[in-house]
């Protein structure tokens, strides 16, 4: 019975997870389309002709007037000339769009796709180079190269998502493994972002963790590197599978110094929570509540 219902089951997810597409309903044209946390949705296309819409692709329709990437209107776009490439790609006689914005393609008898990467492309024609909807002027076609899904270079410089990263140098420009990290002879990057201080040499991401380092500086890697003032790399390390991390010297929550922690009797419990002789942490914040002490010893007051 089990399996049986576990079939039926299956069988009602798979009708459900239908593909997206488009339909006329009445007077409107909607698109349909399955999500996890609501079933089937139906966005209703601003202005589309029921009597003279047709779908290009699941992702791409028109109208005798009007294109529309999903149920989004894009100005602009010659009906007549439309041809879908691949998904989020497409163009007319006079541009090519990537989603709903048109690239302001320089030369479009030339252009061509360099590189996919999922829904991330990576294009040039004659006179440009392109990364989904920016347009790098500038570029030396002739030594441009396609290096990983976020970046190119050429024999001058070095783009991130197609924004030139102005101190970066093409020649030693490289990415470090397992991250969003780069690194050149003299900088370290975090994508676009220049991390101010580090030493290209000796930087390493910490393995299964939020943290970097080099000889001479930590970095908790969150929405910003943030340096933990006074921590030794040398000695540095995650405490278990915990948010909680220390040194030598000193314990943190993530980038938070616990100024309170005892250091000989911390313990990260699971992630948010821990404790010492004098209590408990939840996060960086000391527990109200006192962890019982070990017999024969009271724990010392605050």
């Amino acid at each position: 019975m089990k399996q049986v219902l576990l079939a039926c089951l299956s069988v009602l997810l798979l009708t459900a997870c239908s593909d997206p597409k488009y339909e006329v309903q009445g007077d409107v044209v909607v698109r349909s389309h399955w999500t996890f946390s609501f079933g089937t949705c139906y966005d209703t296309l601003p202005g589309a002709d029921p009597a003279t819409f047709e779908q290009v692709k699941d992702w791409l329709g028109h109208d005798s007037e009007r294109v529309y990437f999903k149920s989004t209107l894009v100005p602009g776009v010659d009906v007549a000339t439309l041809k879908a490439e691949r998904y989020p790609l497409f163009h007319d006689k006079k541009d090519y769009y990537y989603e709903t914005k048109a690239l302001h393609v320089a030369d479009i008898a030339s252009f061509k796709v360099v590189k996919w990467f999922d829904e991330d492309c990576w294009a040039k024609d004659s006179r440009c180079a392109y990364y989904d909807t920016v347009r790098i002027d500038g570029v030396d076609l002739s030594t441009f190269k396609v290096t990983d899904k976020w970046t190119a270079r050429d024999r001058y410089h070095v783009y991130v998502k197609g924004l030139l990263l102005p101190e970066a140098d093409p020649a030693t420009f490289k990415s470090i493994a397992g991250s969003l990290y780069y690194r050149d002879k003299s900088h370290v990057w975090e994508m676009d972002r220049l991390l101010v201080g580090a030493d290209p040499a000796t930087f390493e991401v910490i393995k299964d963790s939020y943290y970097v380092r080099d000889k001479s500086h930590v970095w908790f890697s969150g929405p910003e590197n943030i340096l933990l003032v006074g921590a030794d790399p040398s000695t540095f390390e995650v405490i278990g599978k915990s948010y909680y991390v220390r040194d030598k010297s000193h314990i943190w929550f993530q980038d938070i110094l616990l100024e309170d922690a005892d250091y000989d009797t911390f313990v990260a419990e699971y992630e948010s929570f821990a404790h010492d002789k004098y209590g408990s942490f939840i996060g960086s914040q000391r527990d109200t509540d006192p962890v019982d002490a070990p017999p024969g010893e009271e724990p010392e007051p605050e």
